[in-house]
């Protein structure tokens, strides 16, 4: 649906002549003319960037939406059109820079059914360049932001369960660190399981000469990452073996990229961050407040953790460490949660965290160093 620009709204001649540059070349090669895109301007004003936002609407409506790869319907490995792979992570990433620019974000709506599908990308820099989007819509302005897709929550909640908690032996520091690859690890890291139960519902469609699967069902594959099928091709197969229902899909997807991802340092650090990213979403715009019931449930360690991260200093990328503060950030905005973060950040170990990150910022500001800049993002937290 195309957003109307308010009456009587002047759009300035620099960003008219930027929108008018994009929207004249051909959508097959819009990545183009976003490129060398970057902040400078006055004030953000979102209804300046209408023009340009359905423009992108329509570039989603045609290359993205009809894409069999990012339904999980039958049939999901007919070809497609190659993936617009540049087009879409330098469309999300100039959206995102007029988002974090405009107080007004949240008159636009359309966004959230285009994000959602794009979850589904096999590519992890997609994958992760969505998120980012999502959080720069979710981020504070006025009042709370709620997600309205159930579709999308239920995906960042398969998201953020990653690996599994911290219970299971996979805990955000093991996936963080150089050394999360010793044999356990490793073993539980690159083993794909995901339960389900099978109904009458998921069989319906089966050929009359096939037998119906009904009750647990148990996927179970160690060391996933040693098969040469790619992650579509692998999740067909599953698919089709165990009669995984359309609605289970994205979640047997999310268990399959994680795991594979784990025997590589960048790769799972990487999914780290993807996994940061879904959490902050989650608790900053997630309207059910069972999904947000059960993600704690899910992760009682999670506060204690993100605070740990953040004492291993360099041992730990330094996005990491500034995705833990900004996690730690989101949660407090819940008033539920205020007291376990606190507590986590001036108690036992970590008494002394704040104050350390504190002198840090400081000594940064001082000798105009940019060094520091997970410190210097600790204002958000305090």
């Amino acid at each position: 649906m195309k957003f109307k620009r308010r009456r009587g709204v002047e759009v300035p001649p620099k960003i008219k002549s930027f929108i008018n540059g994009v929207i004249t070349t051909p959508l097959e090669n819009i990545e183009e003319p976003l490129k060398g895109f970057v902040w400078e301007f006055d004030k953000g004003d979102f209804h300046h960037w209408v023009d340009l936002f359905n423009h992108f609407d329509t570039f989603f409506e045609k290359h993205i939406k009809t894409r069999k790869d990012l339904q999980f319907e039958d049939n999901f490995l007919e070809s497609d059109p190659p993936f617009p792979r540049e087009a879409v992570l330098q469309i999300l990433r100039v959206v995102r820079i007029i988002l974090e620019n405009c107080t007004n974000k949240h008159f636009y709506s359309s966004y959230e059914r285009h994000l959602s599908s794009l979850l589904a990308s096999i590519d992890a820099d997609v994958v992760e360049a969505c998120l980012q989007t999502l959080a720069a819509f979710s981020k504070k302005t006025i009042g709370k932001y709620v997600i309205r897709d159930t579709s999308l929550n239920s995906k960042l909640f398969a998201f953020a369960q990653a690996w599994g908690g911290k219970e299971e032996g996979l805990g955000l520091i093991t996936c963080a660190i150089e050394d999360g690859s010793e044999p356990i690890a490793y073993e539980l890291g690159s083993t794909l399981h995901f339960e389900f139960y099978a109904t009458n519902e998921s069989s319906n469609e089966l050929p009359a000469n096939e037998q119906s699967t009904q009750g647990l069902q148990i996927i179970h594959l160690p060391n996933i990452n040693t098969y040469q099928e790619s992650d579509l091709e692998l999740l067909d197969k599953l698919v089709i073996e165990y009669k995984v229902p359309p609605s289970l899909r994205f979640s047997l997807l999310t268990r399959l990229r994680f795991a594979r991802a784990f025997s590589s340092l960048a790769a799972r650090q990487q999914y780290t961050c993807i996994r940061l990213y879904a959490s902050i979403v989650l608790v900053q715009a997630c309207g059910d407040t069972d999904d947000l019931a059960s993600f704690s449930n899910n992760e009682p360690e999670l506060i204690n953790e993100l605070v740990s991260l953040l004492s291993y200093g360099d041992a730990i990328p330094e996005k990491i460490r500034i995705l833990s503060l900004l996690s730690l950030v989101a949660l407090c905005q819940d008033r539920s949660r205020q007291p376990s973060v606190l507590t986590a950040v001036t108690s036992g170990g970590h008494h002394g965290i704040l104050s350390s990150l504190m002198q840090k910022a400081i000594d940064s500001i001082v000798s105009n160093s940019s060094k520091w800049s997970v410190p210097l993002n600790l204002h958000k937290l305090i």
